[in-house]
């Protein structure tokens, strides 16, 4: 399924993505967010930071992958580091390829 929200309606978008993971607890679910960076220039760097926080917590099922697509290079390194360090993992590809 497809769900098209604006980038500001981040408390909808949280509680659509935690009601999609009740309803289907028993299939895997995969989950891309393509613009953090986006979100972050609309929402301002509080509320994105809640919000992905929040998710990450409610998304703690071991059948639930979250992809969050995030240019670091886009913001300050304070925002930058604020954001990279809501995740353990992280894959990062520059010049020399991909790297975890």
């Amino acid at each position: 399924k497809e769900t098209i929200l604006p980038a500001t309606a981040v408390s909808i978008l949280l509680d659509l993505c935690v009601k999609i993971q009740e309803s289907h607890q028993d299939k895997t679910l995969n989950l891309l967010f393509d613009n953090v960076t986006d979100i972050v220039l609309r929402c301002g760097i509080d509320k994105t930071y809640k919000f992905i926080h929040m998710l990450l917590e409610a998304l703690s099922s071991s059948k639930t992958t979250a992809l969050f697509v995030f240019i670091p290079t886009a913001h300050d390194q304070e925002v930058s580091s604020s954001i990279r360090g809501l995740f353990r993992t992280q894959l990062t590809y520059a010049k020399d390829g991909p790297k975890t």
